[in-house]
């Protein structure tokens, strides 16, 4: 993904199931999550509950946070393998600053119309 991040302004995100539903949103996860294995980062923990093999589901941990909008993390426990809940903090707050270290672009793409009110002559 590199240093920049161009999101899509087209879109309005009114909700977060519309930004972790985004590929975008999968691609930084994946990007972020790769850094964090090279570096053999204790933040894995969070993960172990979603690794298969030597990687990790990035979309069932995706499908988790989801399901996090919607529930308490203790409540959701039961249904799927614990995630330490200081673990998963930790893990977030790391992923925001990861976050908030991209250039981050918005580009809105719509059609080029001439507003004659906003013209101006030089007389």
């Amino acid at each position: 993904m590199g240093r920049s991040v161009i999101i899509d302004g087209s879109i309005v995100y009114t909700d977060s199931s519309e930004i972790l539903s985004n590929p975008g949103f999968e691609a930084l996860l994946r990007e972020y999550i790769d850094i964090l294995k090279e570096k053999n980062s204790p933040l894995l923990r969070t993960l172990e509950a979603f690794r298969i093999g030597d990687d990790y589901d990035v979309k069932h941990f995706i499908e988790y946070l989801h399901l996090l909008t919607l529930r308490n993390i203790r409540e959701i426990t039961t249904i799927i393998n614990y995630v330490n809940p200081d673990d998963l903090a930790k893990f977030v707050e790391s992923f925001y600053s990861f976050w908030r270290n991209k250039h981050r672009f918005m580009i809105k793409k719509e059609r080029y119309t001439i507003d004659n009110a906003r013209k101006t002559s030089i007389v």
